[in-house]
């Protein structure tokens, strides 16, 4: 599987769907290696685990800027 893209209503429902999607996909033996949110709490997170993409990854074949909550063309 190459990306996922979801999202959630606010930071209080972030940490456990993140918790969530990782231990599913650990189930199915894939780990879960980039993830990139516009949530400042999950960022923390996301840099304590190792998983956080850059501040600018690719949705779509587009560039989103997370901090400014903007998708760019290329």
């Amino acid at each position: 599987m190459d990306n996922v893209l979801s999202g959630v209503s606010d930071d209080d429902v972030a940490k456990p769907y993140y918790r969530h999607s990782r231990q599913l996909l650990a189930s199915a033996g894939m780990n879960f290696r980039q993830r990139a949110t516009n949530s400042r709490k999950l960022k923390e997170k996301l840099v304590a685990d190792i998983t956080i993409a850059t501040n600018k990854p690719k949705v779509l074949s587009l560039e989103w800027d997370s901090s400014a909550h903007a998708i760019s063309f290329p």
